[in-house]
């Protein structure tokens, strides 16, 4: 390694994606791409990587709900509001954070900004991974389910108390 000529070895890996390589293109704002993003780049052990699209994926859920019933992401000057209280706000509303962990639901974004801003070593990251994809998960399915209920109740000619 140190001589005058040192000699070098260069080992090539290539991952075959087959099938999920299309659904890897550019990123199109299509939720399962974000996933499967991520779970890429949990396979090779990218842990802030992972966490990126995890992140995104749970602000873009939050975005498309507070479209949904109507909250501004903007402020009355224009400037983009902060997404703790843009989260906040569309929770208060329609509940989106799963009651098994609503008392720290909130946590849930921190933790992922907290692995991202480099504030958890990569092992502790990975270790998280699983769990924190499956609390992002359980928001959009939670977004997704209010939102047919809802059109269900409309189908049925019911208010949104339930009475018909």
């Amino acid at each position: 390694m140190f001589g005058q000529a040192p000699s070098v070895s260069l080992v090539h890996f290539t991952e075959h994606l087959g099938e999920s390589a299309t659904h890897l293109g550019p990123l199109n704002d299509n939720m399962q791409d974000l996933l499967d993003r991520a779970d890429l780049a949990r396979r090779f052990d990218l842990a802030a990587g992972s966490v990126i699209y995890l992140r995104k994926h749970f602000e873009l859920t939050t975005h498309t709900a507070a479209a949904g019933i109507g909250v501004d992401t903007t402020s009355k000057n224009g400037k983009r509001r902060t997404f703790a209280n843009i989260l906040k706000e569309v929770d208060e509303r329609i509940r989106i954070i799963p009651d098994e962990f609503a008392q720290d639901g909130y946590r849930l974004f921190s933790e992922l900004s907290a692995i991202i801003h480099g504030d958890a070593n990569e092992i502790e990251a990975l270790d998280k991974f699983e769990a924190l994809r499956r609390l992002v998960v359980g928001v959009s399915e939670n977004v997704r389910n209010r939102a047919e209920f809802a059109s269900a109740r409309s189908d049925l000619g019911w208010s949104s108390g339930g009475e018909g």
